[in-house]
């Protein structure tokens, strides 16, 4: 041995020590920085599921509140020679209108879904709300009571069902985004630390084998 320890040289010793603390530096870093990623992607992945879901409930509501008030506008026609049940749909109606109205609000204001498809569940919305208001003045008016089935059957069903496809399609746009989220990983080949980490190990791996190849040579001596 030329002025070394356990079979390195001195410049070997110096490199090692370099390699260590340098290593060792590099090691920490990438690490953390790997933790911190993967953190903050399943943070993330948890806020979209969050919002999704909650969009989902929104749209959910949505064609709820509005089948409601569908069948209970139809109702108007059903009962007309009933005053008590007739006031009772009334209320049901308002209920519903209020709760739609609500809701539509909410999905605008908190402006989570893709800029067209919320106009278009917005509009469709509005415009359901519309025909339905003109529906409910036609059974109350004795003159246009007969007209009102017609314009049930002719604009107030087709926009009713133009809202529920809407949000049909748009829930199902969204359990896929969901499906997606949850079955992807975070790929580690794709993160620049794990190559850096990588190197940094190979150092090690180095030294390990010079040490077995020591230990080997120790052994056979004896």
């Amino acid at each position: 041995m030329k002025g070394g320890a356990f079979g390195f040289s001195r410049k070997e010793i110096i490199w090692f020590a370099v390699i260590l603390f340098t290593s060792l530096s590099l090691l920490i870093f990438c690490i953390t920085s790997m933790v911190s990623k993967y953190y903050h992607y399943s943070e993330s992945a948890h806020t979209k599921i969050h919002n999704y879901s909650g969009d989902l409930w929104n749209l959910q509501e949505i064609s709820l509140f509005s089948v409601s008030m569908q069948r209970s506008s139809v109702n108007l026609i059903t009962y007309s020679g009933n005053k008590k049940e007739l006031e009772n749909v009334q209320v049901s109606i308002i209920k519903n209108r209020d709760s739609l109205i609500a809701k539509l609000t909410q999905i605008k204001q908190q402006n989570r879904m893709e800029p067209i498809v919320l106009k278009k569940i917005v509009d469709a919305g509005n415009a359901y709300l519309v025909v339905n208001s003109a529906f409910r003045q036609m059974t109350a008016d004795s003159v246009q009571k007969i007209k009102a089935a017609d314009f049930n059957i002719s604009s107030m069903r087709p926009t009713l069902h133009n809202l529920s496809d809407l949000t049909r399609a748009t829930s199902k746009s969204i359990t896929r985004e969901i499906q997606k989220i949850t079955h992807s990983r975070l790929n580690v080949f794709s993160l620049w630390e794990f190559w850096v980490l990588l190197i940094v190990l190979l150092p090690y791996l180095y030294f390990f084998c010079r040490f077995v190849s020591l230990f080997i040579k120790i052994l056979l001596w004896d």
